[in-house]
């Protein structure tokens, strides 16, 4: 019966998302603690508690004139997890790079909240209404207006906050 019990929670805790983690990996970093660090944050103040598989990979072989693109794939088949990853330029001063991610970090909001999804047949949708736009108008969709205004913003807040000091007790028990 025990048994039975912890596989029925194992299944249904997962599907929760008051009960769900958020996994974040980061590659290419400087310093991936900070960044996970950023990211918890931001994660905190965009009020994201949906499940995540987070991807962060800073490279430098993104095409000239991107600093940061976000993909996001839904995982039905894993509890609705999103897989979601993000690109950002490798070679951007560690300021830039901070608004850069907060911005990123806007379009997982979108993502999970379901206000945002792009279609395999790229199809995009913003709010459940199909958006048309040619790439090079990307700047003025709704989406990335809503990044623009809050990424600078976002970055600040966390930049205020890094310097505070971790509630930690360096006392042994």
């Amino acid at each position: 019966m025990k048994v039975i019990m912890i596989v029925i929670l194992f299944l249904i805790l997962p599907q929760n998302p008051s009960f769900s983690q958020p996994n974040i990996t980061i590659t290419g970093a400087k310093d991936s603690l900070a960044v996970i660090h950023q990211i918890m944050r931001y994660l905190d103040h965009l009020d994201i508690h949906e499940p995540v598989f987070l991807k962060v990979c800073f490279s430098s072989s993104l095409p000239a004139g991107i600093e940061g693109f976000t993909h996001s794939k839904k995982m039905p088949a894993i509890s609705n997890y999103h897989l979601i990853k993000i690109f950002i330029k490798k070679n951007l001063p560690e300021s830039r790079q901070k608004v850069v991610l907060a911005h990123e970090m806007i379009h997982v909001k979108q993502y999970v909240k379901g206000e945002l999804e792009v279609l395999d047949n790229r199809k995009t949708f913003w709010k459940n209404q199909q958006y048309n736009y040619k790439e090079s108008d990307n700047v003025h969709t709704p989406w990335e207006q809503e990044a623009y205004k809050g990424d600078q913003l976002l970055a600040r807040e966390y930049g205020e906050q890094a310097d505070l000091p971790l509630l930690v007790s360096n006392k042994a028990p």
